[in-house]
């Protein structure tokens, strides 16, 4: 029954957290994980919300504010569902260090933006992508909140938007330093095929003439490598409030794009504060 009624609240908050996606529209393009990864690998069960800022979309120099949102429920024996963002995930393994299971992301695209010459591009489509979260996690046996952990996510376009795959290499590690302080932090790299690269960071041939950029078609490879420093405040025995400031750098193919190169910057500034209650 615990399972069940664990199961229902995470529904409840990812169809809000959509909701709120959807309110906020094009100005919450930005990775929602970025914002909401403070708490993951807590250890616990966990619902924090919060607000993040960031770029309003991969390679801008403006920014913009989005929600953040986060939870971790046991379903036994190691086994877990957990929501970091848009992100859905499941670990059906019961094993105390290795996580296997399902992912579903949605992932919002490109309608509009603050710059004029971007504007006159084409639309990035809304992706709901399917995919595996693999993670590998290993925990102080005398302090549950020193805990480190890597994983991988692997998530595939299936709503015909991108139409590519993405993969998000991420390490996480945590260390409590006083009584009522953890600090930390999260590094990653995301790598993507040429479909997804090319809807979000390329330049078609009409796009070049209605905007004034080169031409641009960039192939699969590296996106970005990113490193967030980030700190958990311990408020009571239940009530936990994070913070995270990051920086990305846009690497490879997508640093060579006009998008970035001309209109946008190669360095990503995110960051988010959340209040997270765990049982």
């Amino acid at each position: 029954m615990r399972g069940f009624l664990s199961v229902g609240v995470l529904g409840v908050l990812a169809g809000a957290v959509l909701g709120a996606v959807a309110a906020v529209g094009v100005a919450a393009r930005a990775d929602f994980d970025y914002y909401s990864s403070t708490f993951r690998a807590s250890g616990s069960d966990m619902a924090a919300l919060g607000v993040g800022y960031g770029p309003e979309f991969t390679g801008a120099d403006s920014s913009v504010v989005a929600p953040a949102a986060y939870l971790h429920t046991s379903l036994g024996d190691g086994r877990f569902v957990e929501l970091v963002g848009t992100m859905l995930t499941a670990n059906f393994l019961a094993d105390p260090q290795w996580q296997i299971g399902p992912a579903l992301n949605f992932r919002q695209g490109r309608k509009s933006a603050d710059d004029a010459v971007v504007e006159r591009l084409h639309e990035v489509d809304d992706s709901w992508e399917v995919g595996l979260s693999i993670g590998w996690q290993l925990q102080d046996p005398n302090n549950a909140r020193n805990r480190l952990r890597l994983g991988v996510d692997l998530l595939q376009d299936v709503s015909g938007g991108h139409k590519g795959l993405v993969a998000d290499f991420t390490a996480l590690y945590r260390q409590e330093v006083v009584a009522r302080v953890d600090l930390g932090v999260l590094a990653g790299v995301t790598v993507a095929t040429g479909d997804y690269m090319n809807d979000a960071l390329g330049v078609t041939a009409a796009d070049a003439a209605a905007s004034g950029l080169a031409a641009y078609k960039p192939g699969g490879g590296f996106r970005d490598i990113r490193i967030a420093p980030l700190a958990v405040l311990h408020l009571s025995e239940n009530w936990q409030l994070g913070a995270t400031v990051g920086w990305a750098r846009l690497i490879g193919n997508a640093a060579d794009s006009p998008i970035v190169r001309d209109r946008g910057s190669e360095n990503q500034i995110f960051a988010s504060v959340s209040l997270g209650y765990a049982w």
